[in-house]
This record gives structure tokens, C-alpha cells and sequence, in this order.
């Protein structure tokens, strides 16, 4: 799992620690680390500030081989049809939530959902390109949602172009696969 442009949160009981400080502490680490962490930059917030709740949305984007698909294309295109089904409704995600529900309400929004056929300019080889935004996503929401749609794309008889939304809007956690 990779993250771009994550935003963390530190704090720190030191006595007038600076932001420059921090700055160049994280720069030290990263230079002698080869983990490709690199922080861009440091900036003071209020305790109130937290970088997961505070989040206007969040964006995930998924690969997968398709070397053991029979119809890579007739895949790529049933699941965009189901994600694209999706885009733009407040929908209640209960049934692609795990565990306790920790907020008031399990409705989301993915502003952008779609699939498509990518392939790596250095060696040509393809992958399914899922792409999702959205303004908040459940616990292992976003699993769970590109696995039960995988499971309706590779279904060998057509499933109509919103049984991923059927299925969210059905409400039943205990459909969904593993």
C-alpha cells in the first residue's frame, strides 16, 4: 500500500519545539532511510487539527494482474459500468463496512469510481485500473466494494449495470464475500 501526499499529525510535549526543527529532523530521517518516505513539508496546527477527520475526501486507486482473467476486457468494462453506478449518490455502505459502525451514519459519497485496462510502459505488462474518491469511506469499505464488484464482473451471465448499487442499497453485511 503506497500513500501520495498523506498528511500525518505530530505531537510532541518538548517545550518550544520549532517547525524547523521537525522540518529537518524528518529530512535527516529520510535521507539515510530507504524506505521512500520523504516529508514536504512541516506546518504548525491547532489541537483541534486531525488529518483523518479533517479530510475534504480520499482517493484510492487499485491494481490488479489480469493474467488469470478469461475476458480481461469484458471484466474491465462490467465493472466500470457497476462503479460508474455508484458516482455521485449518498449511498449507506453498511453492507461493505466491517465491525462496529464508529460514526452516526454509514452513508458515503464516491465522487469518482471507475475501472479500466492499464498497462506499464516499461514492460507492457496490463492490470485492472480501479479508481476511487470519495468524500469518507467505511472500515475496509473500499475491499470489500472492489471485491463484491470483481465478484459481479466475472459472473459468466450479464448482471444489470446497477446490481453493485442494489446490492449496497440491500443493507445486508452478510452477503459480501471474504
Amino acid at each position: 500500500v503506497n500513500a501520495i501526499g498523506q498528511i500525518a499529525r505530530y505531537r510532541s510535549h518538548q517545550e518550544g519545539l520549532q517547525v524547523n526543527q521537525v522540518q529537518e529532523y524528518l529530512s535527516q530521517i529520510s535521507s539515510v532511510s530507504s524506505n521512500g518516505l520523504k516529508c514536504l513539508d512541516v506546518l504548525p496546527v491547532t489541537k483541534s487539527f486531525h488529518p483523518s477527520f479533517g479530510a475534504e475526501s480520499r482517493a484510492y486507486v487499485y491494481l490488479m494482474d489480469i493474467d488469470n482473467l478469461q475476458d480481461p476486457s469484458r471484466v474491465a468494462h462490467v465493472l466500470h459500468r457497476q462503479l460508474q453506478s455508484l458516482q455521485g449518490h449518498d449511498l449507506d455502505y453498511v453492507a461493505l463496512s466491517y465491525g462496529k459502525l464508529k460514526t452516526q451514519t454509514a452513508v458515503c459519497t464516491l465522487y469518482h469510481a471507475q475501472c479500466c485496462i492499464v498497462e506499464s510502459p516499461r514492460t507492457g505488462h496490463q492490470a485492472l485500473c480501479i479508481e476511487l474518491v470519495g468524500d469518507r469511506f467505511l472500515r475496509r469499505m473500499v475491499r470489500m466494494l472492489v471485491e463484491t464488484s470483481l465478484r459481479i464482473a466475472v459472473l459468466p451471465n450479464i448482471q444489470p449495470d446497477d446490481a453493485l448499487k442494489r446490492y449496497i442499497e440491500n443493507r445486508d453485511r452478510g452477503l459480501h464475500g471474504n
